[in-house]
């Protein structure tokens, strides 16, 4: 395969995550969050056995002069990824919960198909969660292999 094509098919795989539903977070401004480095490498499939996903720290910083809390967290078989929700630390509720956590927080049904396929499918079946005082996010991983922000709650 010349470099022409792997480019070629590289876009064709960007253009296809970007029209799929399930990833129209992605194409959206993020509100109160953004997530950044992602390594989409490794896939469920490839968890080793005994590995965890985890929220491995929460920390207070001044974002445009105001309160923000740095989350990094890791999803079983991925490298660590953090994001950051406009609110103070001590403000916010994370977590990593199953589909019956989200039920019981009545977020499940805000999701579509795709988005509770992703949630499903994800290590343990366990998302991340971000709940802050005016709005509830989730961040799944999607088609493209990226974490992305679905809000589940405004």
């Amino acid at each position: 395969m010349t470099r022409t094509s792997l480019v070629g098919v590289s876009l064709a795989v960007q253009l296809l995550a970007a029209c799929s539903p399930a990833d129209r977070a992605e194409t959206e401004p993020a509100r109160t969050a953004a997530a950044v480095s992602q390594d989409p490498t490794v896939g469920n499939a490839q968890v080793p056995d005994g590995a965890k996903s985890r929220i491995l720290s929460k920390r207070e910083f001044q974002l445009r002069g105001s309160a923000a809390c740095e989350i990094v967290f890791t999803y079983a078989g991925r490298s660590a990824e953090t994001l950051f929700w406009e609110e103070p630390c001590a403000g916010i509720r994370v977590k990593l919960l199953a589909p019956d956590g989200l039920i019981a927080l009545n977020r499940w049904k805000s999701l579509d198909p795709f988005e509770k396929q992703f949630v499903v499918d994800l290590p343990n079946s366990e998302v991340l969660y971000v709940e802050g005082a005016f709005s509830a996010s989730i961040f799944p991983i999607g088609t493209a292999g990226t974490v992305y922000e679905v809000p589940v709650a405004d």
